[in-house]
């Protein structure tokens, strides 16, 4: 029921003889100012105009459209929240009518306004947390389809004699049949529409109007350098028998018990796998289109259905059955999955290189990278992305996305493949550059063969293996982030420090120590919470033993994209001026002296070694010494091995 207003209004948008904004002068907000600029960079250089012109509406329309991504105010998410816990508490055997119970989440006050901040309880069962997600996720969609629907309503009218009188001459266009929605999101503040500039230029003087971005995802397809390769039966065998024993992931499901089950897995990128097993998205069927778009999406399903064979799949992607043509935008296809209640979406997938020349596909953090931020972080879903196959010239989007695990490619020495991709650049809390890739995966087995790719859904398969042996870690995306990254394999580790970190990330993949972690409980089963305020230090205490030689110990952090107020806090809109926080990680032996840390500015994944010489209790400090702008929260999460 959550899409039926939005997809009654998008058949009158779609159908309609003409497609126009409206805006009643009494809903303009005149103190636009080229300091708080609505506009992203990406879609000023896309337009070829500066900031100041468009809001002195001193520029001349040809009528020519542009794809975009206009935030709006976010929704109230603790009506949502309650509506979760409630389907949740009723799943347990000792629930009545009469039941009262604390709903898990804390109200943080933030610059004056709310910020509810959940935390589901570590022993919760697969049951209990599944249908807090569902029902999460659908009280959400039902708010955010009638405020996006409300502003659509409101904001795109079909009478262009309108549009010309608030806005004077400045229209030189035509009547353009192509102006409009082509997408109002269930999941996010979002509309997705195709406007000129005398639309862009009305809309950011709407105050409900947060940003307007560039959306440029056309662009995504398949990694071009895994297109040709098909697994046989000789090459899934050479894979299977040299990687999954080199990432430990049969050892971790033998000792363990795992195989993915109650874990439900996306599959997004050109198209889907023609297996049977999977549960396809509606546009397409089980026909075999041939080539490329077959054989990437089945390699990719192997691997991860080899990993958790009793996970439950689901598959959508850029072409639809019987079509070459890239006619189906990823945003309508990820809130699919989110529909289905996935827990993990796998991406294996890249930007190519730019159709507009303004545009840069490598280190980049646009719109698209935001828009996964949001997804992610607000949702209860974990994204793993490829880091793309080019090497040194960096990663592709949407892979600089800070809230996602973007994994590089190792090949069965394990050493990183040479087109495996990571960022060149010295992150700062202000570029929106962060460290990328965060972890490696065995991708690439020979020379030309394979790639990070299938890098991507090694992870994926061991998240999903994780979230079985402890349901609520479907929740706590960052805990399991700095898991994965305490856990890697003591051959191919890096500490943030290293020069080796912006090539591996935090090393190569071990499922099994990734599952041995969470057995012995070494991680912070609560996420950490800091406010606006800065410095803050939170402390926590583990115990060093006898059995431990090298400790690692492993932070990940947030960066928010949310608007107004939200489940997961924040409420700015996000402009490439807002910087995300800066965290420090340092660790204390018994004695209070400083045996490790990790002070590198911007990287929100921060790792820190140390060789123990007495055992005994240690502290943790996680220290913020800059808060992220406009009172944002910061979610992080604590691992150690």
């Amino acid at each position: 029921m959550k899409r039926v207003v939005s997809c009654i209004l998008m058949l009158v948008l779609t159908f309609s003889s003409s497609k126009y904004l409206v805006f009643a002068t009494q809903n303009f907000n005149t103190s636009v100012s080229t300091e708080g600029k609505k506009l992203s960079d990406e879609l000023l250089a896309v337009l070829d105009i500066s900031y100041d012109e468009i809001i002195s509406h001193n520029y001349s329309d040809n009528g020519e459209v542009y794809s975009c991504i206009i935030w709006i105010n976010d929704i109230e998410m603790e009506e949502a929240v309650k509506t979760g816990i409630d389907a949740a508490e009723r799943t347990r055997d000792t629930y009545t009518t009469n039941s009262t119970y604390d709903y898990p989440y804390t109200i943080i006050e933030v610059n004056g306004m709310e910020v509810v901040e959940v935390e589901l309880d570590q022993a919760e069962n697969s049951v209990y947390v599944d249908t807090y997600i569902e029902a999460e996720r659908n009280s959400a969609a039902e708010m955010y389809s009638v405020q996006n629907n409300r502003f659509v309503e409101e904001y795109f009218e079909f009478s262009q004699d309108i549009v010309e009188n608030v806005l004077g001459s400045s229209f030189d266009g035509d009547s353009s049949e192509n102006i409009g929605v082509n997408y109002i999101s269930s999941y996010s503040p979002c509309i997705f529409a195709d406007l000129n500039l005398t639309k862009i230029a009305a809309l950011i003087e709407v105050e409900q109007v947060q940003s307007i971005g560039y959306w440029n995802s056309e662009l995504l397809e398949v990694d071009e350098d895994l297109a040709e390769l098909a697994f046989g039966d000789s090459e899934w065998n050479e894979f299977s028998s040299t990687f999954i024993p080199l990432a430990t992931i049969d050892r971790a499901k033998s000792d363990y018990g795992v195989s993915g089950n109650n874990v439900k897995i996306g599959q997004y990128e050109a198209n889907v796998p023609t297996y049977s097993t999977v549960v396809k998205h509606p546009v397409y069927n089980n026909s075999k289109m041939g080539g490329a778009i077959n054989f990437h999406p089945n390699n990719v399903y192997d691997i991860m259905h080899e990993i958790a064979p009793d996970a439950t799949y689901y598959a959508c992607g850029r072409y639809p059955t019987n079509s070459t043509t890239l006619n189906v935008d990823f945003a309508t296809h990820i809130e699919w999955l989110l529909d289905n209640g996935v827990n993990i979406i796998n991406m294996s997938l890249q930007i190519t290189e730019p159709t507009v020349s303004p545009l840069n596909t490598y280190n980049t953090y646009n719109d698209i990278a935001r828009w996964i931020d949001h997804i992610e972080y607000n949702h209860d879903v974990h994204v793993v992305v490829s880091a793309g196959n080019a090497g040194a010239n960096g990663v592709t989007v949407p892979g600089m996305a800070y809230n996602i695990i973007t994994v590089g490619s190792v090949d069965a020495n394990m050493q990183i493949a040479s087109n495996s991709s990571y960022c060149n650049i010295t992150p700062s809390t202000s570029s929106f550059i962060t460290h990328k890739p965060d972890i490696s995966a065995p991708g690439q087995f020979s020379s030309g063969r394979g790639g990070t790719s299938y890098a991507a859904p090694m992870i994926t398969g061991t998240i999903a293996l994780m979230c079985e042996y402890q349901p609520t870690l479907k929740t706590k995306q960052h805990i399991v982030k700095a898991i994965l990254a305490a856990s890697t394999s003591k051959s191919r580790r890096y500490v943030t420090s290293n020069v080796n970190f912006k090539k591996y990330g935090s090393g190569m993949l071990n499922a099994r120590a990734a599952l041995w972690i969470i057995n012995k409980g070494r991680f912070v089963a609560t996420t950490g919470v800091f406010s606006s305020t800065a410095p803050q230090t939170k402390t926590y205490q583990f115990e060093v033993l006898s059995s431990d030689s090298t400790m690692r110990v492993a932070l990940a952090y947030s960066n928010r994209i949310n608007f107004s107020s939200s489940t997961h806090g924040g409420y700015v809109a996000p402009s490439e001026s807002l910087e995300i926080a800066e965290i420090k990680l340092f660790v204390k032996d018994p004695s209070g002296n400083v045996v490790a840390s990790s002070i590198v500015e911007g990287a929100n994944l921060k790792i820190i070694q140390f060789t123990p010489t007495v055992y005994g209790t240690y502290a943790i400090e996680v220290k913020q010494t800059q808060a992220a702008e406009s009172g944002r929260t910061t979610n992080f999460g604590l691992a150690w091995y």
